[in-house]
């Protein structure tokens, strides 16, 4: 629980409330950060993961149960690992799991204002830099899960100088909404949670209208 409780620090709330959309004297749309830099809207994605090669994966078969987000965008499959937590201590989040290990957690928010996927990465990790120390990002990469676009990230830090959390986000977008899901764990047992976590980023699924 402790490991819950110091991890929560690091999540994201929803992206509205941190970028701000604007536009130039030009006329040309951009997006301003809550620290103060911008980017052009349209051009987050140069230089990022979306030039590396889309990995496509499919929800594993023994994940048969289905938890829904609020906004009826998207759910998750999940194993009778995992088991939904009647409380979260997040107020924007949607749901939130446990892991039968007792060392694992996931969280899901959603909100309507679509977000570009790399805009989303970025506050994500100055979040995390605000809440802890050594924040590095380890591994990035596009997927196509259950036939939607998202873009997969893992990342790490420091809590209180003494404890390194490891963290895997999904992040998708469309014209309806924006979706993070987020799983994390102590850095010292990803071998152990390892495929767990996979099993569960597998299991996203987004629902057409």
């Amino acid at each position: 629980m402790r490991l819950l409780l110091l991890a929560l620090a690091f999540l994201a709330g929803p992206v509205a409330a941190q970028t701000i959309r604007a536009t130039t004297e030009e006329g040309r749309p951009v997006l301003l950060r809550r620290d103060g830099t911008w980017v052009y809207e349209g051009n987050e994605a140069a230089g990022t993961s979306e030039t590396r090669e889309r990995r496509v994966v499919e929800r594993p078969e023994e994940a048969t149960q289905l938890v829904r987000g609020d906004r009826r965008l998207y759910g998750v499959w999940h194993t009778d690992e995992w088991r939904q937590e009647a409380e979260v201590d997040n107020e924007d989040a949607d749901f939130g799991l446990e892991h039968e290990s007792e060392a694992l957690y996931a969280l899901a928010i959603s909100e309507r204002t679509p977000f570009p996927l790399e805009v989303m990465r970025d506050i994500a990790l100055r979040n995390a830099e605000d809440a802890a120390s050594d924040v590095h990002l380890v591994f990035e990469e596009p997927r196509t899960v259950n036939g939607a676009d998202v873009l997969y990230i893992e990342f790490e830090g420091m809590l209180e100088g003494a404890v390194s959390i490891t963290f895997q986000v999904t992040f998708y977008s469309d014209d309806r909404g924006t979706v993070q899901f987020m799983t994390w764990t102590a850095t010292q047992l990803l071998d152990e949670v390892g495929p767990a976590i996979e099993a569960l980023h597998r299991g996203i699924v987004v629902f057409e209208d």
